[in-house]
């Protein structure tokens, strides 16, 4: 007698019933939130307290960049403040050397993903945002096509998932504002040089809206604004999306 007593259908219809169901539920979040790296990750943590928020992630992890550490040397830095509080409050393992505290970014980004999770937000990985929803002046959402369709630069038509709020933290790439850049609308500085320290507070300060409806925040906004690279460092990061949460809840109410 097998211990497991089911067949491969059940297994194929329960996943497509699950997917139905979870699309139906959230085809119209509060939010979205493009990009799971730790500035997205930080946004969608706050926001997640008050709002319906749905994370889109083109790749099958979350943590972006800052998994990698520095070099792959799989450790980053934080500095002593909010951002270090965070992480320390959700369990994440630190070493203080000197002026800045050391942690293993994979752990960092896992603990911030689940905190997400268990405030009722949901991650969804393998998606890419191809374009927006714009009506007038102001971004309405997102279009979405799977990660590997976009990849294969197969025309396969898209879906569309309407929002209140969408923040682009796509890190580097700052993709969604790259779709309004190639219209006109606005216009990309690109990332300065490296000066970790002022580009870990210049960050923060250059994160919020950048149109209505359409927020920006991590390494996407230092490509918007130009401000300094700064590397395996992780507090800029973090502060920065804890801020555009910050706009979005200004903006929404």
């Amino acid at each position: 007698m097998p211990v497991t007593n089911f067949t491969e259908a059940d297994v194929t219809l329960g996943i497509v019933r699950e997917f139905a169901s979870f699309f139906a539920e959230w085809a119209e979040p509060d939010v979205v939130v493009v990009g799971a790296g730790p500035a997205g990750l930080a946004a969608s943590l706050r926001l997640s307290r008050r709002y319906k928020v749905l994370v889109l992630e083109r790749g099958l992890g979350v943590g972006g960049g800052i998994r990698g550490g520095g070099m792959l040397l799989p450790f980053a830095a934080v500095e002593e403040g909010e951002a270090s509080d965070l992480l320390s409050s959700l369990g994440t393992r630190m070493v203080r050397r000197g002026k800045l505290y050391f942690l293993s970014g994979l752990e960092a980004m896992v603990r911030l993903a689940k905190a997400v999770l268990d405030n009722g937000a949901f991650i969804w990985t393998g998606v890419h945002v191809e374009d927006l929803i714009v009506r007038g002046e102001r971004v309405s959402g997102v279009v979405i096509n799977w990660t590997p369709i976009a990849d294969s630069g197969w025309h396969v038509d898209p879906l569309m998932i309407p929002s209140r709020a969408v923040v682009d933290a796509t890190g580097h790439d700052a993709f969604l504002l790259r779709l309004l850049e190639r219209r006109g609308r606005l216009r990309l500085r690109g990332m300065g040089f490296m000066d970790a320290p002022t580009g870990e507070e210049e960050v923060v300060e250059a994160s919020g809206r950048v149109v209505e409806g359409l927020y920006v925040a991590g390494m996407a906004a230092s490509e918007l604004r130009g401000t300094p690279r700064m590397g395996p460092v992780l507090g800029g990061m973090i502060r920065s999306g804890l801020r555009v949460a910050s706009a979005v809840e200004a903006d929404l109410g």
